[in-house]
């Protein structure tokens, strides 16, 4: 009996230590579960402002990209602009050396018969003054 009542007795003690090692166990499980909740979270907030920086980064370089788009743009339909005006320039100018050619042309053209005519004038002026000169 006394047996009995030792095994009984320490059984209990037994029962009650498995008891609260299940308890701590729990405790502990409950701990880790917690503990991993927010990490969890921790790493979803984390991941979250990530991705809106990433989106953030994306919208300012399709902002960015955009802006030097139309500059460039701009910029070639100026240089072609001002290419397209230096050209005419150039046409004009060359159309009016052509012109000024001709013009050099003609006027020499007409100096010179302006000087044969004035040439012609005075021999005949020089021939009647020496006939009126011999009468």
């Amino acid at each position: 009996r006394e047996v009995h009542s030792q095994v009984g007795d320490v059984s209990a003690a037994l029962a009650e230590q498995i008891k609260l090692v299940r308890e701590e166990a729990d405790r502990g499980r409950q701990v880790l579960v917690e503990g991993a909740e927010q990490e969890r979270a921790r790493q979803e907030t984390a991941v979250q402002l990530c991705q809106r920086r990433v989106d953030n980064f994306i919208r300012l370089y399709e902002v960015e990209r955009g802006r030097l788009n139309t500059s460039v743009k701009g910029a070639l339909e100026q240089i072609t602009h001002r290419t397209q005006v230096v050209q005419g320039l150039a046409k004009r100018m060359q159309e009016e050396g052509a012109e000024l050619r001709r013009i050099a042309a003609r006027v020499q053209e007409e100096s010179s018969m302006g000087v044969r005519s004035l040439s012609e004038r005075l021999d005949d002026g020089l021939r009647g003054l020496a006939a009126t000169q011999d009468r």
